[in-house]
């Protein structure tokens, strides 16, 4: 809904031919909004949270009928990977907008300079009846209880062979 409502707003500010321009000042308002909030995304390591660094690059793009927004988020400080299990989630702690894997690639995550023998893969949230009617019922002007969104989280997963 997000979405199309962004999509519409642009049509009204100019068209088509302004669409990058309006599409790369959004990116930026993004980044700004979601620095504020941990830039949405929890690292952890052995169940331990880590500390991010700053948003390096970021994009955003329409697909169809979405706007995508693309980001790189290195930590604070690089992990070694190998036989420790590391892990994350985005999501806004405080209400549900949905996050979204490709699912349509055969590889929604990629790494660059991994060791031999890592993979990823994303373990996607199966919600209970009782917390999706939980959420329903919250109203449109209401406020959610702190730590509704990671409920909802999908996770995604780095293994690596131990050293």
């Amino acid at each position: 809904m997000y979405s199309l409502t962004l999509m519409e707003e642009m049509k009204q500010d100019g068209g088509a031919g302004q669409q990058q321009q309006q599409l790369d000042a959004l990116g930026s308002q993004i980044v700004k909004n979601i620095g504020k909030q941990h830039y949405l995304s929890h690292v952890y390591r052995n169940g331990k949270e880590l500390e991010l660094g700053q948003v390096t690059e970021y994009t955003a793009l329409l697909s169809g009928q979405r706007v995508e927004f693309m980001f790189v988020l290195p930590l604070a400080t690089p992990q070694k990977p190998g036989g420790d299990r590391l892990s994350w989630k985005i999501y806004d702690p405080t209400y549900f907008i949905e996050f979204l894997y490709d699912n349509e690639i055969d590889q929604p995550l990629t790494m660059s300079g991994a060791p031999e023998g890592c993979t990823t893969h994303i373990v996607h949230f199966k919600p209970d009846p009782k917390l999706v009617a939980k959420a329903a019922a919250i109203d449109v002007t209401g406020q959610a209880p702190d730590g509704m969104g990671k409920l909802f989280a999908d996770t995604g997963k780095l293994k690596c062979p131990a050293d």
